[in-house]
């Protein structure tokens, strides 16, 4: 552990460069895509959103959603491309498309959706950032962020900004052995990583501790990849957004179940996020009138899923818009973790 005034020094540091711009601050939404923001004077393409862009969607919609996704652009990119970069992005940018009637559309379907889909990238956010400070403060090993679904590997990008810059800080204050770090993406979206590439070169050229793998997350967790990938890392956070409401039970029992033997492999402490939606009958009823295909479950049920994979973690709870996201930490010192034979 560090001592008192390194770790108050720190905490300040840590303050002052987490309430800088997030990397995905930089994200822009111009000409039906999305551009990344270089410089004053350089925008870099990263995803088109144009209709004829877009994949064909998987089921068939009811007259009613054949009618929003056809007005509105935010609703057709949620049907065509659930789930990725391509949502969350509107939602933050919330720049509506479209002109008259169109643009009207889409400006309520953002005031509807975006406030979750915001409010869940926000809680990553703080997780992750909370988590970085915790391990720094322990003073004793490095760590890694897995990113599971990682789209543009936003997160990853942003682990990599607050570290460059905290090292740069506290180097102008006390000698410290800063720990070091490393990004696995996980995604089967080769768009996306191939923009994380890209981004992470142009970034942190010379400071890039990024791994990809382009697969699905059930591959690599049978040939068991993080074994290589973790070698000699001692903590690790663990991010999951955007799965749960496109699984059924199943999958989302082998999903946790995949993460708890990860986080099993590592020495150090662990910090996992995880995000669900929770039912309520009306949000439900009106996915079913649009013909979207979302996954929404009870909250005891949610709890029981949480609690039956992660038995000796500290979980915590923060629920907003129907949302709730979970913090899990395995903490080595805990008295709870190490009498519970793990």
């Amino acid at each position: 552990m560090v001592n008192q005034d390194q770790a108050t020094q720190i905490k300040k540091i840590w303050l002052e460069v987490t309430s800088h711009n997030k990397i995905w601050e930089r994200i822009k939404n111009k000409r039906e895509a999305f551009y990344f923001q270089k410089n004053s004077n350089e925008l870099i393409k990263l995803s088109s959103f144009s209709k004829d862009d877009l994949p064909p969607a998987q089921n068939e919609l009811t007259l009613l959603g054949k009618l929003i996704t056809r007005t509105s652009t935010f609703a057709n990119i949620m049907y065509r491309r659930p789930g990725t970069e391509e949502v969350t992005f509107y939602a933050l940018v919330k720049q509506a498309n479209g002109r008259f009637i169109k643009k009207l559309i889409d400006q309520i379907c953002i005031k509807i959706t975006a406030p979750p889909l915001a409010w869940r990238r926000e809680q990553v956010a703080k997780f992750i950032a909370k988590s970085i400070l915790a391990i720094i403060l322990e003073g004793d090993g490095n760590f890694a962020l897995l990113d599971i679904g990682c789209g543009g590997g936003f997160d990853g990008l942003e682990v990599h900004r607050i570290m460059h810059e905290i090292k740069k800080k506290i180097e102008n204050y006390f000698d410290f052995r800063f720990p070091k770090f490393k990004v696995i993406n996980n995604d089967i979206d080769d768009v996306w990583l191939n923009n994380n590439r890209k981004l992470t070169e142009m970034l942190f050229y010379d400071y890039n501790h990024t791994v990809r793998r382009e697969m699905s997350i059930f591959d690599y967790i049978k040939d068991k990849l993080y074994s290589d990938d973790l070698r000699n890392i001692k903590h690790l956070i663990i991010s999951c957004n955007g799965f749960a409401e496109f699984f059924q039970d199943g999958d989302l029992n082998r999903l946790l179940s995949g993460i708890k033997d990860i986080a099993t492999s590592v020495q150090g402490n662990v910090y996992f996020t995880f995000q669900f939606t929770i039912k309520k009958i009306i949000i439900q009823k009106m996915a079913n009138l649009i013909g979207f295909r979302y996954i929404t479950r009870p909250r005891n049920h949610i709890n029981r899923l949480v609690n039956r994979h992660f038995d000796g973690y500290r979980i915590g709870r923060q629920e907003k818009f129907n949302q709730i996201a979970f913090s899990l930490e395995r903490i080595v010192s805990d008295e709870n973790f190490l009498s519970s034979g793990e």
